[in-house]
């Protein structure tokens, strides 16, 4: 999952390079400049939020492998006990 999200955040972080540099080839169109800067912010934000969320998601996929694994040891143990 990990390896996936590095992947993807990559993509994401060419994608955004290749936005700034069009940004910087259209400067002699102002116009132009300012619609395609101001897409680029907004991407950079969505990706920004995109990747917390997934982080968040990642630690709470973690925090509930760690609650299963500490239910099925317990419950391994109350079963030697009986």
């Amino acid at each position: 999952m990990s390896a996936q999200l590095g992947a993807e955040r990559k993509e994401a972080e060419i994608l955004m390079e290749r936005l700034k540099e069009k940004s910087d080839a259209a400067k002699g169109s102002d116009g132009d400049a300012a619609a395609l800067k101001e897409q680029v912010e907004k991407y950079e934000l969505a990706v920004e939020s995109a990747w917390s969320d997934v982080q968040r998601a990642q630690a709470a996929a973690e925090e509930t492998e760690a609650r299963f694994d500490r239910a099925r040891e317990f419950a391994r143990r109350t079963a030697v006990e009986k």
